[in-house]
C-alpha cells in the first residue's frame, strides 16, 4: 500500500483583486477558498484542486504544475478564467452559459476529440 499525502491550504480571508494564494501549501495541495464572495480580479492558484463555497469569480488555476487530476468546485461558476494543467477557458467560452452562477465541478478529459475542460453541474 502506498500512503500518498496532501497539503491542505485554507483561507477563511475574502479573497479580493490583488490577492494571490502562492504559499506553502501550494505544492500538491488544495486552496479552499473563502466564505466571502471573491472579487473579479482575484486569483487562486493551486497544484491540486481548488474548492470555493461562494461564487467564483476572478481567476482558477488548478493544477498548475501540470496535475490533470485537479478540479475546480464552486458554489457559483462565475469566473473571469479557469483552467486545469495549463488548459484554459475565459469566462466567455459557450459551455459555460449552462452553469454561469450554479454549483458547478470543473475538470479536465482526454479523449479522442483532445483535451477540453467540461464544466459539470453539481446537484
Amino acid at each position: 500500500m502506498v500512503a500518498t499525502a496532501f497539503v491542505l491550504l485554507l483561507s477563511m480571508a475574502t479573497v479580493g483583486a490583488g490577492w494571490d494564494d502562492e504559499g506553502p501549501g501550494r505544492v500538491s495541495g488544495e486552496v479552499i477558498g473563502p466564505d466571502g464572495r471573491p472579487a473579479p480580479g482575484a486569483e487562486v492558484i493551486a497544484d491540486g484542486h481548488i474548492h470555493v463555497y461562494a461564487p467564483l469569480r476572478g481567476r482558477a488555476i488548478a493544477g498548475a504544475r501540470g496535475n490533470a487530476d485537479a478540479r475546480i468546485f464552486a458554489l457559483g461558476m462565475e469566473p473571469e478564467l479557469i483552467s486545469i494543467a495549463g488548459l484554459y477557458r475565459t469566462g466567455e467560452t459557450p459551455q459555460l452559459a449552462a452553469v454561469r452562477g450554479k454549483p458547478t465541478q470543473v475538470r479536465l478529459v482526454s479523449d479522442a476529440e483532445g483535451n477540453r475542460l467540461v464544466f459539470d453541474p453539481l446537484k
